[in-house]
C-alpha cells in the first residue's frame, strides 16, 4: 500500500522582467550644457574657420578690384554646387566609420571596406565634377538669360592704322549690342545691357560685300577688303573710293545706309559702284560666313 505524505508549496519569489544594474541619476541643465558644449567646440571652431576663409577672400579680393570680387561672388557658387555632391559622399565615410567602431571597436576589417569605399565615391565623382567645371564658361560668361550661339567676331592682322590695335580683336561689335539698351558707366568702367523690347532683323548678319567703308572727301574710301570676298574678286582694293552706287552720287546716301544696304541686301543681289577716277565695278553680295 502506498504511503502519501502530505508537504506545502512554498511560492517562488517573482523575478523582475528588466534587472537595472546601474541607473545614472538625471542631469541638470548646467550639467547637460557642460556636455553638449564639451562635443560642440571643434563643429563651432571649423564654422568660424570656413567663415574666416570667406571674410579672407572679401577683404583680399575687395581690395584688388571690384572686378575681382564680383567674379568670385559669380564664380564661387558655381563650384560649390558642382563640389558639394561628391565632398558630401567622402564626408559620409566618417560617421560610417564611427557607427562601426562604436558598435565593435576592434573590427578594422569594417573600416578599411568603409575607407574603401569612400575612395571609390571620390574616383567616380571626380571626373563628371570635374567635366562640369570645364564647361563652366558658357555659364559664367552668359549675358543673364540670353544667349547669342556663333557669335562673330573681329580679328586684326594690320600692323598699322586705326584698327591695328589690340583693343580691336575679339570685338563683338554692334551686332551683339544692338539687342540691348546699353547703358555704359564710364566712371566705374560697367556696361549694363537691357534686352530691347524692339524686333531687330539684321542682327547676326556679317557684311555680304567684303569691304569696310568709311566717309572720305567725294565718298566712301575703302578701308578693309576682305581677302577673296566679292569686292577682292571684283578688283576693288584699299585706299578706292567710291563716288557712286547703282548710279547715284555717294553725297546721295548716308554712310550708315550704305553699310546697311551692303549687309542686308539678299544674296545674289548686284552693286554697281562707281570708283573715283571713271572705273565702275559690280559686286555681287554673298553670305561670308
Amino acid at each position: 500500500m502506498t504511503e502519501v505524505v502530505p508537504f506545502e508549496l512554498t511560492p517562488t519569489p517573482e523575478v523582475p522582467a528588466v534587472v537595472r544594474a546601474h541607473e545614472k541619476p538625471a542631469l541638470t541643465w548646467r550639467e547637460e550644457a557642460r556636455a553638449l558644449a564639451h562635443l560642440a567646440w571643434p563643429i563651432v571652431l571649423t564654422q568660424l574657420a570656413q567663415m574666416a576663409v570667406i571674410t579672407t577672400d572679401v577683404i583680399m579680393l575687395g581690395a584688388y578690384s571690384k572686378d575681382a570680387l564680383a567674379s568670385a561672388a559669380i564664380g564661387l557658387p558655381l563650384f560649390y554646387a558642382v563640389w558639394m555632391p561628391g565632398f558630401g559622399l567622402a564626408v559620409a565615410v566618417s560617421p560610417m566609420i564611427a557607427h562601426i567602431l562604436g558598435a565593435r571597436p576592434n573590427d578594422r576589417a569594417g573600416v578599411r571596406a568603409c575607407a574603401r569605399m569612400g575612395l571609390w565615391a571620390a574616383a567616380i565623382m571626380t571626373p563628371p565634377c570635374l567635366i562640369a567645371l570645364a564647361f563652366a564658361t558658357p555659364v559664367l560668361l552668359a549675358l543673364g538669360d540670353v544667349k547669342i550661339p556663333n557669335v562673330v567676331t573681329s580679328f586684326n592682322t594690320q600692323s598699322k592704322g586705326a584698327f591695328a590695335g589690340n583693343d580691336y580683336s575679339g570685338n563683338v561689335g554692334s551686332g551683339i549690342l544692338k539687342r540691348f539698351i546699353v547703358t555704359f558707366d564710364y566712371e566705374h568702367q560697367i556696361m549694363y545691357l537691357k534686352p530691347s523690347p524692339m524686333p531687330l532683323t539684321d542682327v547676326g548678319v556679317f557684311d555680304r560685300s567684303g569691304i569696310w567703308i568709311n566717309d572720305s572727301q567725294g565718298g566712301f574710301k575703302i578701308v578693309s577688303v576682305t581677302p577673296k570676298g566679292p569686292a577682292e574678286e571684283a578688283g576693288l582694293k584699299e585706299g578706292d573710293v567710291i563716288v557712286s552706287i547703282d548710279g547715284k552720287l555717294a553725297g546721295e546716301t548716308t554712310l550708315p545706309d550704305l553699310r546697311q544696304r551692303l549687309r542686308n541686301s539678299t544674296p545674289g543681289t548686284k552693286v554697281k559702284l562707281g570708283m573715283q577716277g571713271g572705273k565702275y565695278v559690280t559686286i555681287t553680295l554673298r553670305d561670308q560666313i
